[in-house]
């Protein structure tokens, strides 16, 4: 979408469904104050079981060093079955270490993709460890298709930093719709 259109300071909500505050256009970009968990949701994008979402995404620097922060793309059916490819850092006191992660919450059950009877098998998993940087941009991708799901992060330049992937088996989320993530991370 092109951020421009609308008027500075609105929440965008004649094309986009946020279900929470703080989700502000400012500047021509869609931005999130970061604080507790928040999606955004083109209204008009339609569920699909193949289906491929770009966004160019700025992490920002969060207040909060106690919460687990995230901000990043997901194929969504509802807030208890979706997939994310996002940015994370953890608590300070988990070593406020940043990775990418791409992970399920299957029927409320967050990490669905990696065990028990909803285990995946992991078909890439390249540059997991990716260091962002703050306030510089990067261009994430996620597809999903029947026969599993791919998410990267790349450098505005094309640089591939991530790709990671499964297969779907006989319990996962194969559908949605495409939304915007954060949680205690500002983002642009």
């Amino acid at each position: 979408d092109d951020f421009s259109r609308y008027l500075a300071g609105s929440d965008a909500t004649e094309a986009w469904e946020t279900g929470s505050f703080g989700w502000e256009v400012r500047d021509g970009r869609f931005e999130s104050d970061g604080i507790g968990r928040a999606f955004a949701l083109p209204t008009a994008a339609p569920h699909g079981r193949r289906l491929v979402v770009e966004a160019t995404v700025i992490p920002r620097r969060s207040a909060s060093s106690k919460e687990w922060k995230i901000a990043g793309l997901a194929i969504m059916r509802d807030e208890r079955n979706y997939w994310h490819l996002a940015f994370v850092e953890s608590p300070e006191p988990n070593g406020a270490r940043h990775f990418v992660e791409l992970q399920e919450m299957l029927d409320g059950n967050w990490l669905a993709n990696t065990g028990g009877d909803s285990r995946l098998e992991n078909t890439l998993n390249v540059g997991s460890d990716f260091q962002l940087e703050y306030d510089r941009p990067y261009r994430l991708r996620l597809e999903i298709t029947q026969e599993g799901i791919e998410g990267t992060v790349s450098e505005l330049d094309g640089t591939q930093r991530t790709r990671l992937g499964f297969a779907f088996g006989a319990r996962a989320v194969t559908s949605g719709r495409p939304a915007l993530t954060t949680g205690n991370l500002a983002t642009a």
